[in-house]
């Protein structure tokens, strides 16, 4: 394997590598990689739907997405996002993972890692964007940290759900499966002990001890300062990419691009995590 820097910001980059051949034994590594660098891109994969689930498997328990229609038939553990439409159906959702969020934060145990392969990618556009929220913890003002320590946001799926426009409105299981969670301001990462900012955008609904308009205010100013541009890794994605990232310390988004010119087409499946936990002195 050769390994180097994926961006100035965060992430590294192993080629020489087929996670075909990993084992369990390899997984400590690995995690270890992840815990270190926030992101591996590992390029140049050839992978199946059977392939991408047995090594996301190894880190542990495979979350269901609440929107199962967007599965690949026969894998509910793989979700698809896509623009294509086959036979007048459509492979995937078109529309997920626009807007600065990390991944399932309106459950009660969020994601922990998520991997996302690519199989289709716009030539032009389409890029995914990391932020690193422990950087921007450490670099946020005394008197913002005094601010939000020991404050939780209510992150509400029926929020996010509910502003998109023409979406199958959510069936009652769905709508069930997701209430309103409380998570902290301020995360500790159970492996490392460093403290993040988590946050997100339009799945915010308040913040604890203030009123829901000035608590969605404050999380709208964090969000903007830990999205800075100094902050941000923009990864440029090729078929056969294959990245992982650790939730528990990042931001993502994706980003737009031509859908009339251009196919995109990726794999993602997750890991669940812990329910978080908030600041530790």
């Amino acid at each position: 394997m050769r390994l180097s820097p994926a961006s100035p910001v965060c992430g590294i980059r192993v080629e020489g590598l087929d996670v075909r051949d990993l084992t369990a034994a390899d997984q400590p590594r690995f995690v270890d990689l992840l815990h270190d660098n926030k992101i591996v891109v590992v390029p140049g994969q050839a992978l199946g739907p059977d392939d991408l689930l047995r090594f996301g498997s190894m880190f542990g328990l495979l979350q269901h997405h609440v929107l199962q229609q967007f599965t690949l038939p026969g894998y509910p553990q793989l979700f698809v996002l896509s623009n294509e439409v086959v036979d007048g159906r459509p492979l995937g959702h078109a529309n997920e993972g626009f807007g600065w969020h990390t991944d399932m934060s309106y459950m009660r145990q969020p994601t922990a890692y998520t991997m996302l392969y690519a199989l289709k990618v716009p030539a032009v556009g389409g890029a995914t964007w990391f932020t690193d929220t422990q950087a921007a913890w450490d670099a946020l003002p005394e008197e913002r940290k005094a601010l939000v320590r020991g404050r939780f946001a209510r992150f509400s799926y029926g929020r996010m759900y509910g502003a998109r426009t023409g979406a199958t409105p959510l069936t009652p299981e769905q709508r069930a499966r997701t209430p309103d969670i409380l998570h902290p301001i301020v995360r500790r990462h159970p492996v490392t002990g460093r403290h993040s900012l988590y946050l997100g955008g339009i799945e915010v609904a308040g913040v604890s001890g203030m009123a829901d308009e000035d608590g969605v205010a404050l999380m709208k100013d964090l969000l903007a300062f830990a999205t800075r541009p100094e902050r941000v890794f923009r990864h440029e994605w090729k078929p056969g990419d294959l990245v992982i990232w650790d939730n528990r310390g990042l931001l993502h988004t994706a980003t737009e691009y031509d859908r009339s010119r251009y196919t995109r087409t990726l794999y993602r499946t997750s890991i669940e995590g812990e329910v978080p936990q908030g600041w530790a002195a």
